[in-house]
């Protein structure tokens, strides 16, 4: 279970707090704060498990608060536009959403920083990192993020064991000409090979024409593969983190203790969605037993001194990230 002690010890530090109160005389309380009434969007083009998520967000939401917090949750396309309008008040936003100008963004889903998903959403979820993004532009949709989450990226198969990024310097990778990571593994040195067709990257990787592929874990299960062990690796080069970000003046308007109830339920959020993500990831892992696969589960992250080496990103990408790894990272 992922351990998001920055979120959740506030939320334990005020529940406590109530708790004392009790044991001593207190004079009547006022009556509680208006109900609240929300409405939380979920991008269209997200898998199903964050709307699963949102609901179970919204219902633990009224359950703590007693139906203090209502929050009501929909589909809906390019979300970001509505939240910046003021139609919704909370939103699941990808990081790539244009909308989301703040180089913080793009520089806590730079690839090579992460050994895996389990430290890539601990580390964004730290509380400074969320300070420093919230710190940035973000003034276009005056909202801020309340919590990150990990996406399913593609996996790379290779004909030896991919530990550090560097072990992809001058091999022939193979990617689907629509693949996100072109630039990440260009900038490492790796030579692009385009070809759309998984089982033609998947002959060449195993005739050894190529050092490497990218597949998706769909798209493994459907090739024949044959012939030499192959090492497949989810090495964080391919990131597109989900954000639960929430409206500003609608965090203001609400009580000390109606915003810990938003706290705390978005704290059960990774329950559901790293729930669903490892679940499938170890449904695929069994149905690729009996080909000739050992999965890389650790991978090295690029050392703050090396970030200079990804020489095709933008100078002011790669200081970011070192100020991001300075911060929390390294």
């Amino acid at each position: 279970m992922i351990k998001i002690i920055a979120i959740a010890l506030p939320i334990l530090l005020i529940l406590s707090a109530c708790g004392s109160q009790q044991d001593v005389f207190m004079p009547p309380t006022s009556a509680r704060a208006a109900d609240v009434q929300l409405i939380l969007a979920v991008d269209l083009s997200l898998e199903p498990v964050f709307f699963s998520a949102a609901e179970d967000f919204a219902a633990r939401a009224s359950a703590i608060s007693d139906g203090e917090l209502s929050i009501h949750v929909e589909w809906l396309y390019n979300p970001s536009q509505a939240l910046e309008h003021g139609d919704i008040q909370m939103a699941f936003l990808k990081s790539d959403d244009q909308s989301l100008p703040d180089i913080y963004f793009e520089a806590v889903s730079m690839p090579f920083l992460y050994s895996n998903y389990s430290h890539f959403t601990n580390i964004i979820n730290n509380t400074r990192i969320l300070n420093m993004i919230t710190h940035g532009s973000l003034d276009s949709i005056e909202a801020r993020p309340i919590a990150g989450f990990y996406r399913p990226a593609n996996r790379l198969v290779t004909i030896w064991p991919l530990e550090e990024y560097h072990f992809l310097s001058e091999a022939m990778i193979a990617l689907n000409p629509q693949s996100r990571s072109s630039d990440a593994l260009q900038a490492i040195g790796a030579t692009i090979l385009p070809i759309y067709s998984p089982q033609e990257r998947a002959e060449l990787i195993m005739s050894g024409d190529i050092q490497g592929a990218e597949f998706t874990l769909a798209e493994l299960l459907d090739i024949q593969w044959i012939g030499q062990e192959l090492h497949v690796t989810d090495i964080g080069h391919d990131l597109s983190p989900v954000w639960l970000f929430a409206d500003d003046d609608t965090l203001r308007s609400l009580t000390p203790l109606q915003r810990a109830y938003i706290t705390e339920s978005s704290a059960y959020l990774f329950n559901t969605i790293d729930g669903s993500f490892l679940a499938e990831d170890r449904r695929y892992r069994t149905s690729l037993e009996g080909y000739n696969f050992l999965f890389t589960g650790y991978f090295a992250p690029i050392r703050l001194e090396m970030l200079h080496r990804l020489e095709s990103m933008p100078e002011y990408l790669v200081s970011s990230a070192q100020r991001f790894m300075l911060e929390v990272v390294n």
